[in-house]
């Protein structure tokens, strides 16, 4: 109250004097501001569709709808501003949209805006994902269709002939080729492997480089290894010589379930 006391009765009339209708016209332009602001709130922001509501909370927005609207940096503004995020650092997430730059992630107070190639995701700053370790004991090896569970994903032993995957959230390994324990965690950088098909092996970064994989989600994708070998990168690609065959005697299922990571509270 004091600094607005000081701009009343020392600034204001400092401006009038050095030009006369000065706190008219900024009375003015004020005024128009809030009839921006409302705009803004109303029909200006729905010029600006949803892609979706994040699990955690956050949201994403189409990159284009953003770029393509009226005024661009005042949506920005609308959106993230109250979240803590200075207006130099809005600039910043305006440029990088207008570069078409993806990948860039900007942070405060907790909240984290990511712009990626078709989209604007914002979001909470996500924790550590936990890792989860494998190691049945031979009893275990021994009883089938008996499911655990472990996070976002679930395990079993099978026998042979059982139901193939759909796609690559679930494998099934040969239980005897595989060795124990095994680790299923965040992928890091350096993490590489023998994709199938291949004939060498591959970075995970470059593997989801190929896939296509948005900036927003990649660090969400987990990697089953071995000792130092990465045997499947979970949604992606499995490694040479771990697939169930006729040959298999026991078959060993695992299974990911985003929505089990959903509901245990993960971004």
């Amino acid at each position: 109250k004091y600094l607005r006391n000081r701009i009343r009765h020392e600034v204001l009339p400092l401006l009038e004097r050095m030009r006369p209708g000065a706190s008219r016209a900024m009375a003015r332009s004020v005024e128009l501001l809030r009839d921006i602001e409302r705009s803004i709130d109303g029909p200006g922001l729905r010029v600006v569709p949803y892609a979706g509501t994040l699990t955690n909370g956050g949201f994403r927005i189409a990159r284009k709808a953003i770029i393509e609207a009226a005024a661009p940096r005042l949506v920005l503004h609308k959106l993230v501003r109250h979240l803590g995020f200075h207006p130099d650092v809005i600039t910043r997430i305006h440029d990088a949209l207008l570069d078409a730059s993806h990948g860039q992630c900007f942070s405060a107070g907790g909240i984290e805006v990511v712009v990626d190639r078709d989209e604007l995701v914002v979001r909470s700053v996500r924790s550590v994902d936990p890792s989860f370790l494998i190691d049945p004991g031979p009893e275990v090896l021994e009883q089938f269709d008996v499911i655990y569970t472990a996070g976002p994903f679930t395990w079993s032993m099978e026998r042979p002939g059982t139901r193939v995957p759909s796609s690559m959230n679930e494998v099934l390994l040969d239980a005897d080729r595989v060795p124990f324990p095994m680790e299923l965690r965040p992928w890091r950088e350096g993490d590489r492997m023998r994709p199938m098909g291949l004939g060498g092996s591959k970075l995970i970064s470059d593997i989801l480089i190929d896939a296509k994989v948005p900036a927003s989600i990649k660090h969400d994708v987990y990697v089953l290894k071995a000792g130092e070998e990465v045997i499947w990168a979970v949604g992606y690609r499995l490694a040479e010589g771990y697939r169930m065959t006729k040959a298999s005697q026991r078959v060993l299922r695992i299974t990911f379930s985003d929505a089990a990571r959903s509901e245990a509270g993960s971004p």
